[in-house]
């Protein structure tokens, strides 16, 4: 079994009594079955994190990004002043075109039920930068539930990476594939786009 490494992104992580606290229960719960493995990151400001990421985690399995980075900054100078999809639509702007800085991977949306109403449910324009919203409202009760979602999506995008139709994604012929009258052609669009429609697409339909 092959264990993912995921960067996890939280403003929870200002100091290690925080992190024992509010996000070690967390991780305990999504990995479980150990095929994920969590490093760890507090958000500073924008621009020199993107650039930390493309330095040091370009090559990263994942990333999971605490929907407010902005709360908990506790005497730090450099704390993150944005939220989840701001630092989101950076990643993707640098995993895109032909200066791009970051390989393609997905990234995982993490914060209660409550949060998410108030400040991602109505932002519709940003659904499409996060492969899946996880609730830290239910991982105790769904953690495994998650982390093979998670671990599944990983080996979407290194799968899709290596095939030019979605037909031999979904390991169907291309015949077969044509009758089922789905219109879509994933030869140029980003490894994200793909994975995404097949997920929301074909498999949740």
């Amino acid at each position: 079994m092959k264990t993912f490494n995921v960067l996890y992104i939280d403003d929870d992580l200002v100091n290690a009594k925080e992190k024992e606290n509010k996000i070690d229960p967390l991780v305990r719960g999504l990995s479980s079955q150990r095929k994920l493995k969590f490093l760890f990151e507090y958000p500073i400001k924008l621009e020199p994190f993107v650039d930390l990421i493309s330095e040091e985690y370009k090559n990263i399995d994942a990333i999971m990004i605490d929907l407010k980075l902005n709360e908990n900054h506790q005497g730090k100078s450099d704390f993150a002043t944005y939220p989840a999809q701001i630092l989101a639509t950076a990643i993707r702007t640098y995993q895109n075109g032909a200066d791009k800085k970051i390989n393609e991977f997905p990234l995982f949306l993490i914060s209660s039920i409550e949060n998410r109403i108030a400040l991602y449910d109505t932002d519709v324009k940003s659904h499409d930068l996060f492969d899946l919203f996880i609730s830290k409202n239910d991982i105790a009760e769904s953690g495994i539930k998650y982390e093979n979602q998670i671990s599944s999506i990983i080996q979407s995008y290194q799968e899709i990476s290596t095939q030019k139709f979605i037909y031999e994604s979904l390991n169907i012929d291309e015949v077969k594939f044509n009758s089922l009258n789905i219109n879509y052609d994933n030869e140029n669009e980003l490894i994200s786009t793909t994975s995404q429609f097949i997920f929301n697409e074909i498999i949740k339909k």
